[in-house]
């Protein structure tokens, strides 16, 4: 399993971007973490600004698993 963001903490503020080994039906072009939930435990979940391939924005939960198939593009400091 492709897992680019394993040794990096996914953070508040970071953007990412569908890599190029994405399938083609991934719907999701952009993600930005708006913000990280902790109080489940040691799984984390995130609400993220997602932007669609056709151009909708959308506002979801994640987990850590659904950003395997994106690239980060930038991270906060």
């Amino acid at each position: 399993m492709r897992e680019p963001w394993a040794q990096e903490s996914l953070k508040e503020g970071n953007v990412y971007v569908k890599s190029k080994d994405a399938y083609p039906w991934l719907s999701y072009k952009m993600a930005m973490i708006l913000s990280v939930d902790w109080s489940s435990g040691m799984r984390p979940s995130y609400k993220v600004y997602c932007i669609c391939t056709d151009g909708r924005t959308e506002i979801n939960e994640w987990t850590r698993s659904d950003f395997t198939w994106m690239d980060r593009l930038s991270e906060t400091r």
